[in-house]
């Protein structure tokens, strides 16, 4: 309810404003007429004040149910009703979780021989959509890593259905697959991992948990935390995704190649008049209107926003800057041929003052984001791609992606080798949570097991594609895809 107030908001606020595009539709004819005027395509959105009130409100429901989790403490009035008040033990419904993970080998559905994929979930037996995954844009082997919550009274079935997101026509199938939901098969509440093939190609990655829903006092809080939480993800999501437009709009192979043929210019004219080679400033001149934007809406956030909410903000837009940072430098990973040519030493230079601009402008002399976020896992594979591998002979990155593969198959093994006891420990997540700090830390746990994915294999490969390896690329990408299938199916059985 409140997330749908928030959206509310945010589309009063896209009304009052006319420059906003509400469809990737009127977008693109827009685009068109701009193209042939000589106009910039779009003009970015910018955010009222009210936009971080719902924000806001997320935050303060947690601390506020925190407060009467405390007082009421509902571990101790769950045992004092069990023993004087005798209840059924029947569950009156069941609640599932479903996180859409990954795709593998999807069908191409565009001219560049890629496919821009988004995951509906429609209910079978209610026919209506209960969840829509982002959109991941030039993507055969997509990961999404994005949790739904549902509730049903009894069996039912789920499809799930990846489409290919298209600006004219209408939007293309690339894959879909009708999953069965019976509680009888998830009563030991254990969450289930599986590898769903996808009619006519592909592969889906999925986790499902079932839990029991039931009148408890402990259940009711920890579904009230986990839905505030899911929620704040959701707008925090929404916010960034209203600036990503521009971002990647200025942060594009253009800008990066007018910047480089400028500089040639001013350092044939600095040789003969014997000045000074161009400055940062120089190479960063094409990003000023993104600075100017970002400038703005911070400001805003900054006065509007809690600090928690503003650096979470700022941590997810900043995440949204390197991903399109590391796409001049690298292409999407995929087995498909690459028509992507690798950058020149001059433009590799210019990239990275680029990203020590972006570091120094989010960390604010200290009063922004922490450079040990700044400067996570994201940002030192970027640099590792950038300055030791990108240059190395094929035969060369083949033997460093192979020795990356065999860590990478010791690390999916000591994950997928975990005891039933664990699993059991970690189960049924709702009744075993009962305040927001325990559940962050699951939640931050999740998140590391996440960042332990095979990072730096990713990037070798993708720097193979750009060297025309592409076959060997879908070799190893469908390896990966063979080895999780199996391992999942082994974890399944030893249950």
């Amino acid at each position: 309810m409140v997330y749908a107030l928030f959206q509310r908001d945010l589309t009063q606020e896209e009304d009052q404003r006319s420059q906003v595009y509400r469809s990737r539709h009127e977008k693109w004819f827009n685009a068109a007429m701009n193209a042939v005027n000589g106009g910039i395509d779009f003009k970015p959105y910018n955010f009222l004040e009210t936009t971080c009130v719902k924000l806001n409100d997320i935050e303060r429901a947690q601390i506020e149910l925190d407060k009467i989790e405390s007082v009421v403490d509902s571990e101790q009035q769950h045992s004092f009703l069990a023993r004087v008040i005798r209840t059924s033990t029947k569950p009156k419904s069941f609640f599932f979780t479903i996180k859409i993970v990954e795709a593998t080998d999807l069908r191409a559905c565009d001219s560049n021989g890629l496919s821009d994929p988004y995951v509906t979930l429609v209910l079978d037996a209610r026919k209506k959509q209960i969840g829509r995954t982002r959109t991941i844009y030039e993507d055969l082997n997509p990961v999404w890593n994005e949790t739904f919550e549902f509730t049903l009274g009894e069996a039912s079935s789920l499809w799930l259905t990846v489409w290919d997101e298209n600006s004219i026509t209408d939007h293309s199938v690339c894959g879909r697959a009708l999953v069965p939901l019976d509680p009888q098969a998830f009563q030991d509440f254990i969450t289930k991992e599986e590898w769903i093939d996808l009619k006519p190609q592909g592969q889906l990655r999925i986790m499902i948990t079932m839990e029991s829903e039931r009148d408890d006092i402990r259940f009711y809080f920890g579904k009230s935390l986990r839905t505030l939480m899911r929620t704040e993800s959701e707008m925090i999501r929404t916010i960034v995704n209203k600036f990503s437009a521009f971002i990647n709009y200025s942060i594009s192979a253009k800008n990066l190649k007018s910047t480089t043929n400028a500089n040639l210019g001013k350092v044939m004219s600095s040789w003969l008049s014997k000045a000074n080679k161009p400055s940062d400033r120089d190479v960063t001149e094409p990003l000023n209107p993104l600075f100017d934007y970002l400038n703005n809406n911070f400001a805003t956030l900054h006065l509007y926003l809690t600090p928690t909410m503003k650096t979470k903000v700022m941590t997810k837009t900043w995440e949204v800057i390197l991903d399109a940072l590391e796409l001049l430098l690298l292409p999407p990973l995929s087995g498909k041929q690459c028509y992507q040519t690798p950058l020149t030493n001059r433009e590799k230079d210019d990239l990275s003052i680029w990203v020590d601009t972006f570091v120094k402008f989010f960390n604010h002399d200290g009063n922004g984001i922490p450079m040990e976020i700044l400067k996570g896992k994201q940002y030192q594979e970027f640099f590792a791609g950038l300055s030791n591998y990108y240059d190395r002979e094929t035969d060369e990155l083949i033997r460093e992606c192979e020795n990356e593969a065999s860590k990478s198959f010791k690390k999916l093994q000591q994950r997928n080798y975990v005891s039933v006891h664990e699993q059991l420990r970690r189960s049924n997540t709702v009744m075993a949570h009962r305040n927001r700090r325990a559940l962050q830390q699951e939640k931050e746990k999740l998140q590391d097991a996440e960042r332990e994915s095979p990072g730096l294999e990713d990037i070798i490969l993708r720097i193979l594609r750009l060297k025309g390896m592409h076959n060997y690329v879908a070799k190893r990408l469908e390896q990966r895809a063979k080895l999780s299938r199996s391992l999942a199916a082994e974890a399944f059985l030893r249950r």
